[in-house]
């Protein structure tokens, strides 16, 4: 290769990098400008106060922990921000805000939990890892803020709900990750992921997965699940693609049919809706409420 030439692709590789940088400080920078804006308006509900805790050394791996005073142990529930898994944030509203105001004043702890983003270098398979960390410390420190780790609840949508159900199906690969009391996911598309891959999807999917078989595999909560899990239940939008409820209920019955316990709930709700409207009074709330109070009594 001529001296040229070598040039030629080192300049390439350092434009590269260069725009990789802007668009990760960008990035940051819409995502703080917006969480700001968020936490700027912020109104807990009466008795409820916020800490954040780091469960990593990455600057996104933090917790955000909305509890209340108490002489007994609060039950937990964990969220998981959804984002296609390259944006999103703990402390946007949408993620915890009608959650909190409806389980909150019930005695709740709600954690809202950051990850690592695509934009970083996290594929699904670190960021599933960085997920199963914050577990981890939750359930290592929480009696300490006053919560109960044998109640508790993961919740995540769409990207998140994809991690939470992976990191669900390995967890045979996180020995100091204990069992939990109950899965709420919300609305991902991606439990098959090979059938997903498969379906020309949206570009995001294409980023985040590739191209490898193996690795579409390896990250498939569908294939990935081979014995009982904590019990589910799985919502899925019907508004939108049939197959969209389609993976869900495959994945219910799989759960079951490894004698687990699992339930799917079809709402005709849009993606974004299935997770804002949670915790706003209406039969969907309401249904999982149910389902939270039979598994952490």
């Amino acid at each position: 290769m001529s001296r040229s030439r070598k040039k030629k692709i080192l300049l390439l590789l350092i434009v590269l990098v260069l725009i990789g940088g802007l668009v990760a400080a960008r990035h940051r920078a819409f995502i703080q400008t917006n969480v700001t804006e968020s936490l700027g308006a912020l109104t807990l509900p009466s008795g409820i106060s916020l800490t954040t805790y780091s469960y990593g050394s990455h600057e996104l791996e933090q917790i955000d922990v909305y509890s209340a005073s108490s002489t007994t142990p609060a039950p937990i529930i964990v969220m998981v921000h959804g984002g296609a898994w390259f944006v999103g944030d703990k402390a946007n509203e949408n993620v915890y805000k009608n959650k909190l105001d409806y389980w909150g004043p019930q005695g709740y702890m709600l954690i809202s939990v950051n990850y690592p983003m695509m934009y970083e270098g996290y594929k699904p398979d670190a960021q599933a890892k960085a997920i199963a960390t914050a577990l981890t410390y939750i359930q290592t420190n929480t009696a300490a803020w006053g919560g109960d780790p044998d109640k508790m609840i993961v919740m995540g949508h769409s990207a998140g709900a994809h991690l939470v159900s992976l990191v669900s199906a390995n967890r045979a690969d996180y020995p100091a990750l204990m069992p939990w009391s109950g899965t709420v996911l919300l609305d991902s598309a991606a439990y098959d992921l090979v059938a997903t891959m498969q379906s020309n999807p949206a570009n995001f999917y294409q980023e985040a997965f590739g191209k490898d078989s193996a690795y579409w595999i390896a990250n498939s909560p569908q294939a990935q699940l081979t014995t009982a899990v904590e019990p589910l239940y799985v919502v899925c939008s019907s508004n939108r693609a049939p197959s969209v409820c389609a993976q869900a209920d495959v994945f219910k019955n799989k759960a079951i049919g490894l004698h687990g316990s699992a339930q799917l709930r079809k709402e005709p709700l849009s993606h974004e809706e299935i997770n804002t409207t949670l915790g706003l009074p209406n039969d969907y709330t309401r249904a999982i409420d149910a389902f939270i109070l039979g598994v952490t009594q």
